[in-house]
């Protein structure tokens, strides 16, 4: 029975990672790489705590375009429209009402 060959033929040393490179990649993933969900969720913050309610659906509607656009969607586990599309289109139909009954609501209190 012949041997299994090696995965790491060229017989490499993994390298250490020094504090350097870890810090300089916590920074880059918190500041520069997510800014927009960290907009975001200071966005849905504020907007929770003053009532003002229409950012939500602002980002239920962000979900549906993203969602439809890549035919897979995160709510409580992943979903893809290839796998599954009534449980896919049934949750971005959900995901609809939501934003208009939101908007609905906002006009509605506006006026």
């Amino acid at each position: 029975m012949k041997p299994p060959t090696p995965w790491n033929s060229k017989k490499e040393q993994p390298s250490a990672v020094t504090d350097t490179n870890i810090t300089h990649s916590r920074a880059n993933t918190f500041a520069v790489r997510y800014w927009k969900t960290w907009a975001a969720l200071l966005v849905i913050f504020i907007a929770t705590f003053t009532g003002w309610y229409v950012a939500w659906s602002l980002l239920f509607i962000f979900w549906i375009v993203h969602s439809a656009k890549n035919k897979e969607l995160f709510f409580v586990e992943k979903v893809e429209a290839k796998e599954a599309p009534f449980t896919f289109w049934t949750t971005l139909g959900c995901w609809l009402i939501v934003a208009i009954y939101m908007i609905w609501e906002f006009a509605i209190a506006s006026f």
